[in-house]
């Protein structure tokens, strides 16, 4: 299985908030929050957020379930 670390950014602002470690080729649904390296993000309630306030997706308690087209993958 493939295995590549990921500049995971802001659709809205650009900033990053994720340096995450993907495994597999498939689209970004969920983060893992163990294999997640660097957490710009901002959490409120069960929303994390950009510091520009775009909900990026919401915490569960494993994973952040990641909103669809609110982040850009490098």
């Amino acid at each position: 299985m493939r295995r590549r670390t990921l500049d995971i950014r802001c659709s809205e602002c650009g900033k990053l908030i994720f340096k995450y470690v993907k495994y597999g080729d498939g689209n970004l649904v969920k983060c893992h929050k163990d294999r997640i390296l660097k957490d710009h993000s901002e959490k409120e309630n069960r929303d994390v957020k950009c510091n520009c306030g775009n909900v990026i997706g919401k915490d569960r308690p494993h994973i952040i379930k990641m909103k669809g087209h609110a982040v850009t993958v490098e």
